[in-house]
């Protein structure tokens, strides 16, 4: 009896009974242990993980030799050369109504200026009082914006105090300058049209007349120079 023998094609041959090789590089497969051979011969992802090992072998050997001559970064250059200045700590205030006004009276042409300009004048002459930079012993007032009330320092610590006595006490000590310097300058220190104005503004000063309009606009120069003196 003759034996023919029958040739499998590729439609007989079944998913199963192929042994697939895998590349451990790529991760293609092959047919056969000879075909995966051949393929990593010429492998690029094989060759490049061979790389990678060597160079991070070969840095980690490297290192201790290597790391004094490395050359520091530049944020550790600007460190040394600029370090950051140790913050001084913010001195006690004055007892609210104790403030020094000195620095204040000395500077003619910002007090004139002030007399000049009224309301205004006499709001920036309450910021300038109690809110320069230069003068941080006056930083005896405060708005707090978490509950939206005024703080007064007394000396020791900060107190809640009542908004609108506390607007009045912060115009009538800032008025008590604005009179003194107008009757120090007198008329001839200001525009002609603008005595009448200064004038009558300055008898309201003096009787300790503070309009809503005046006591708002001095809520507004404080919480302006709370948020610039002590931040939001």
């Amino acid at each position: 009896m003759t034996l023919q023998r029958r040739t499998k094609t590729h439609k007989d041959v079944d998913i199963m009974d192929v042994d697939f090789s895998r590349c451990p590089d790529c991760r293609g497969k092959y047919k056969s242990p000879k075909h995966l051979h051949r393929h990593l011969r010429t492998c690029n992802e094989r060759i490049l993980n061979r790389i990678d090992r060597s160079l991070t072998t070969l840095i980690a050997n490297l290192q201790p030799f290597v790391q004094p001559f490395v050359q520091p970064s530049m944020q550790q250059i600007q460190t040394h050369v600029n370090p950051k200045p140790e913050e001084t700590p913010r001195p006690t205030p004055n007892t609210f109504g104790a403030e020094h006004t000195d620095y204040v009276v000395a500077d003619t042409a910002f007090m004139t200026d002030c007399v000049n300009k009224r309301e205004v004048g006499l709001c920036r002459l309450v910021q300038r009082i109690h809110f320069s930079k230069k003068a941080p012993w006056n930083h005896n007032v405060r708005y707090d914006f978490q509950h939206k009330l005024l703080q007064i320092h007394d000396g020791i610590q900060w107190k809640y105090f009542a908004k609108n006595r506390t607007l009045k006490e912060l115009l009538i000590n800032a008025a008590g300058l604005y009179v003194d310097h107008f009757d120090a300058t007198g008329d001839d220190a200001y525009p002609e049209y603008m005595i009448d104005y200064i004038r009558a503004f300055y008898a309201q000063l003096k009787d300790d007349v503070f309009s809503p309009e005046l006591l708002e606009e001095a809520e507004i120069a404080i919480i302006n120079g709370s948020a610039r003196i002590f931040g939001t």
